[in-house]
């Protein structure tokens, strides 16, 4: 099973963008994205999940059952 990294990263190509692009759309700094995806961190705030979420074009409980943290 993948890391909250691979994950993150994974979903980020799907939604076609590049880590600048998902920043720009979450609202959160390039520097964040980068240590995500570098494995920097292993959970996420809410209020980190719905930027993240709004900025793949997810709603909060998609990200967050494709992360791992809820069931359906």
């Amino acid at each position: 099973m993948k890391n909250l990294s691979g994950k993150i990263k994974d979903l980020r190509t799907q939604a076609g963008l590049n880590s600048k692009e998902l920043a720009l759309k979450s609202g959160l700094s390039p520097a964040y994205i980068s240590k995500l995806e570098a494995g920097e961190y292993e959970t996420l705030s809410l209020k980190t999940s719905k930027q993240l979420s709004e900025g793949l074009g997810l709603t909060l409980k998609q990200l967050l059952g494709y992360l791992g943290f809820i069931n359906n």
